[in-house]
């Protein structure tokens, strides 16, 4: 199924043809792009005790999470300021905003907050949450988030080697989010079509948006995490996947909602959670410098 771009690569491919067309006269092409988010049929689920509730994190709604995508150039390598904050020119609440969940392609993520009314501890560790797809094999959300600091990485160009800043996770291999996503970076910056003016991308700009927003990319299947008795914990759920079948579904197996004294389970429920596809689109106002939801003006701006 071909996938739409996100607003991450939409806009790059804007700023890039906004500095082409910078020396033509005439009316400029507005920039649309289209995007692919899931829709959670039963967003909140209550079974024994045990609430869970799931909102998927895409493009429709990025603008309501600053905590997640909000920035500053103080979050970024001073050599890297005035090409990343030019990637990423639109501001919600004072921030720059930079979709971290994909660049190209949108991977498969949600917003996630469960109540703990079963009585006993919630270690989400044991947890077996997994993204089921129709012919495909179960996959396993991410348990890390990752290191998003950079450290210098050899590279060789020909006869010459220089030092290039990556982040910690994709030099380590190391399988979580911000290696998912740093070379999901990689992959699209090597293989889009670049204009003849084309600002230079730095491999990591993501990883450091979620590096400034660290605290609030809790995973609530962190090993070490833990939910007492009474408490509510918010966290996301992340899949090394992209969004992209017509159907989907997200199942916590065998959550215990009951133990013995000897804090044995003794009951379980499995929790289904049903995702659909659905399509959107935008279209960037240069005067605002903005992503508006919906079709663009009939006339072109001037």
């Amino acid at each position: 199924m071909k996938q739409s771009r996100s607003i991450t690569a939409s806009l790059i491919l804007c700023i890039s043809a906004l500095i082409l067309s910078s020396c033509a006269s005439g009316p400029k092409k507005i920039q649309t792009f289209q995007y692919q988010d899931y829709f959670v049929e039963n967003p909140k689920q209550v079974e024994k005790g045990l609430s869970v509730e799931l909102v998927p994190l895409g493009n429709g709604n990025y603008k309501d999470h600053v905590e997640l995508y909000g920035f500053t150039k103080d979050d970024l390598p001073s050599d890297w300021r005035m090409n990343s904050m030019s990637y990423y020119p639109e501001v919600v609440d004072g921030k720059n905003i930079a979709y971290t969940f994909g660049v190209e392609k949108s991977i498969v993520a949600f917003s996630v907050k469960i109540e703990n009314n079963t009585g006993h501890i919630l270690r989400m560790g044991d947890a077996r949450i997994y993204l089921r797809v129709e012919d495909e094999e179960p996959i396993k959300a991410f348990s890390s988030i990752g290191n998003p600091n950079l450290v210098n990485h050899p590279v060789k160009n020909g006869s010459t080697t220089k030092f290039v800043p990556y982040p910690a996770s994709y030099i380590d291999n190391d399988n979580s989010v911000v290696d998912f996503i740093t070379r999901q970076e990689i992959e699209w910056d090597q293989n889009r079509e670049k204009p003849l003016l084309s600002l230079t991308y730095h491999y990591g700009t993501l990883a450091q948006v979620i590096k400034a927003n660290k605290k609030n990319y809790k995973l609530i299947n962190s090993v070490d995490k833990e939910i007492l008795p009474g408490d509510t914990y918010s966290g996301l759920l992340v899949f090394p996947a992209l969004v992209s079948w017509p159907e989907a579904e997200v199942k916590f197996y065998d959550v215990t909602t009951q133990t013995d004294a000897a804090g044995n389970p003794t009951e379980k429920v499995t929790l289904n959670f049903k995702c659909k596809l659905q399509n959107g689109q935008y279209w960037w106002d240069s005067e605002k410098k903005e992503w508006i939801p919906g079709d663009p003006p009939s006339v072109s701006v001037k």
